[in-house]
């Protein structure tokens, strides 16, 4: 599955969604083959703050975002699948206006 979705800059992505099948009904984003993400290798937690926690957190996923070549993409995954937690291509839900 794919789609073609604006950023918050206004660059038009292409990005493929892959949904698992399983109970849990999470969609992934599957960035290129040919490009690794910054994020690749950190703990998922760190994207997803807790409740009380999550000015500290979110900085420190929005430094690991920072320096990511893939970042327009995933921001764009993440307003295709309407991702309403965690901190995708360097913003927030609030950001992305999913809250």
């Amino acid at each position: 599955m794919s789609t073609t979705v604006t950023s918050s800059n206004g660059t038009r992505v292409h990005v493929g969604l892959y949904k698992p099948t399983s109970q849990i009904p999470v969609s992934a984003w599957v960035p290129p083959p040919d490009r690794t993400p910054a994020c690749a290798g950190v703990d998922p937690d760190l994207f997803y703050p807790e409740p009380g926690n999550s000015r500290a957190t979110t900085g420190a996923a929005r430094r690991v975002c920072a320096g990511c070549g893939l970042r327009v993409e995933c921001e764009a995954a993440a307003l295709a699948q309407r991702e309403r937690h965690g901190v995708w291509g360097g913003l927030s839900p609030r950001e992305r206006g999913m809250k």
